[in-house]
């Protein structure tokens, strides 16, 4: 029996690129509600280009809000590289 993606797909339910998408919208939520954790995975989503287009002056922004609310995420890569500011 041939075995189509769209079969296995409806098997599973979603594929893994729908799973990733919909992770990451529940991310900018948590986010928007002022999870820290949250903000700290966009960032790095932003800062590295992780599922959506790389954007390091968004991940700049997020990372010194982080900072500024006393998370070591905000605190390690806002001080510069290497530790030296």
């Amino acid at each position: 029996m041939f075995i189509t993606t769209t079969t296995v797909s409806f098997h599973r339910g979603l594929t893994q690129p729908v799973r990733v998408f919909r992770a990451y919208e529940y991310l900018e939520v948590a986010a928007e509600m002022g999870h820290t954790e949250a903000l700290a995975k966009i960032a790095e989503s932003c800062l590295f280009g992780i599922h959506q287009p790389q954007n390091i002056t968004k991940a700049k922004e997020i990372l010194d809000t982080l900072a500024t609310k006393g998370s070591p995420h905000g605190q390690r890569v806002s001080s510069g590289a290497g530790g030296r500011a």
